[in-house]
């Protein structure tokens, strides 16, 4: 009860300071702490990812992601789309260059392969997720459109987890996180279409069943950017991604589930504008 009573909570919080940030400081509110958001999960992610790595590859990595998303975040999202675009292709093959220039630092070029391949997908994680979010901000009804996806991420996680700690009987990934289970899954998709449903009152002017269609998509993409963060960490062989928030681990490990659905919630905010 008391772990339930965390999650519900934090997701209380979370929203409700998401709505005074809004109320007093409109879409740069919001904006200011996915900035936030990415400065200290980029420092996470360096700590995931680049561990052992040489320490100029950690700081090169974080500074470019930053230096992106402050460029590519806000504004126009057709002209910044194809500036994100492009200074993201360059920041692989400069962070690849500098691998292949520094690979005498490696043990062989297997880690060397490794830690290129790691740099992608740390570009992708906490720099290409975090601008789509702030990018559903500059659509039409984008404060809508980043409130529906947030409910609709925490309803997932708290409904899998009431199910799975009364019903939970089959595992679904022992490996990954052995409390999760394939009946708490079921539940958090009831709780996120059901979320989703009510948040058509919001958006009227988008078909009933989208939100049906987006409560499913929107909470299995949770489940997966959830899973996939216990991945890195057993791999990197930490408990947290972070310590910034005393007892309940780093940004990564509050966020995991909202950064996968980020594509999902952009993509129905561009596709159904007035």
């Amino acid at each position: 009860m008391n772990s339930l009573l965390t999650r519900v909570v934090s997701a209380l919080i979370a929203v409700v300071g998401l709505f005074s940030l809004f109320y007093f400081f409109r879409e740069r509110g919001i904006h200011f702490l996915i900035y936030f958001t990415v400065i200290l999960g980029g420092l996470e992610m360096s700590r995931l990812l680049f561990a052992g790595a040489p320490k100029i590859l950690r700081w090169l990595h974080f500074l470019m992601t930053l230096f992106i998303f402050t460029f590519c975040s806000h504004g126009n999202i057709e002209e910044k789309a194809v500036l994100f675009i492009i200074l993201f292709a360059i920041a692989n093959l400069l962070f690849t260059v500098v691998c292949l220039v520094l690979h005498e630092q490696f043990q062989d070029l297997k880690q060397l392969l490794l830690y290129i391949a790691k740099s992608y997908l740390g570009f992708g994680y906490i720099l290409a997720l975090p601008t789509f979010a702030a990018w559903i901000l500059y659509t039409p009804n984008g404060v809508e459109w980043f409130f529906t996806m947030l409910l609709v991420v925490f309803a997932c996680d708290i409904g899998a987890f009431i199910f799975g700690s009364a019903w939970g009987r089959t595992k679904l990934a022992p490996k990954l996180s052995p409390k999760k289970s394939l009946e708490g899954l079921i539940g958090g998709l009831v709780f996120s279409i059901g979320v989703a449903l009510s948040c058509s009152l919001m958006l009227s002017h988008v078909p009933f069943m989208v939100f049906a269609l987006l409560g499913f998509l929107g909470g299995l993409a949770g489940v997966g950017g959830d899973l996939f963060e216990s991945l890195m960490k057993r791999v990197a062989e930490v408990k947290d991604s972070g310590t910034i928030m005393p007892g309940h681990g780093g940004i990564l490990d509050r966020l995991d589930s909202v950064l996968f659905a980020t594509p999902i919630f952009l993509a129905a905010s561009l596709l159904y504008t007035f």
